[in-house]
């Protein structure tokens, strides 16, 4: 089976990060050989007793895990942290609300994973595939037409639930901006020198698994009224009213 690390970028929302494991333990992590797992709680969305729940719960379910806990909560600090540390020639980057629904096979990540495709996106309903595209690749709308080309200068990684080449992840950690949101300054003109150096890399679609997981987190914010915006370029997470 094939060795990888695993990255969890995740807060303190205990329920959706039971959830999470429970689903990609089933599903995806007996699948593989596990190597150091890495995690990263940004302390917001919860408390004291939340973090220290999540740190038995981490402790518990994995034999080498590492556990980052900033003082100050920092999306794009907590995925370059988390991926800098990593050292596996495979890495499966996670985010504490996304399940699993379907298996997921060492041998479909190492067929797919070579050469000039750096990543393995998972399949969600939010992508709107159309069973057409192989690659993942910013898409846009020109003009007045009612569809959206694809830039293929522009490959669109993805911080969703991915698998990625352990040492192009690195190098990108490494000319990551912290001022900017993690995945945007791969394709918006945010962060060129990153930018510049996946240009030639591609992104894959894992084909054959149409829906393979499912945000879990969505529903979460928008019981709570939490709506996510991006302001010069970094990911803010705002309340528009009462809570549900």
């Amino acid at each position: 089976m094939l060795e990888i690390d695993i990255v969890i970028v995740a807060t303190r929302r205990l329920k959706l990060l039971e959830q999470m494991i429970e689903s990609f333990s089933e599903k995806v992590f007996e699948n593989f050989n596990v190597g150091k797992v890495l995690v990263n709680i940004d302390p917001i969305w919860g408390d004291e007793d939340d973090q220290t729940a999540i740190k038995k719960l981490l402790n518990r379910t994995f034999s080498d895990v590492t556990i980052f806990e900033p003082k100050v909560a920092n999306f794009t600090k907590a995925v370059k942290r988390l991926w800098i540390n990593t050292s596996a020639d495979v890495v499966l980057h996670l985010e504490e609300d996304w399940i699993a629904l379907e298996q997921i096979k060492s041998i479909e990540i190492s067929e797919n994973l070579k050469g000039e495709v750096t990543s393995i996106s998972l399949m969600n309903s939010d992508k709107y595939w159309n069973g057409k595209q192989i690659y993942h690749y910013r898409r846009y709308k020109l003009f007045k037409l009612l569809f959206k080309i694809e830039d293929k200068s522009r490959p669109h990684f993805s911080t969703s639930p991915s698998f990625w080449s352990g040492k192009f992840l690195r190098e990108c950690a490494l000319y990551m901006d912290i001022k900017y949101d993690p995945e945007k300054q791969f394709y918006e003109d945010l962060n060129k020198t990153l930018q510049n150096f996946v240009s030639e890399k591609k992104c894959k679609f894992l084909i054959g698994h149409p829906d393979t997981v499912q945000d879990i987190g969505r529903p979460w914010r928008e019981k709570r009224n939490i709506k996510k915006i991006f302001v010069d370029g970094a990911s803010r997470w705002i309340t528009t009213g009462t809570s549900a």
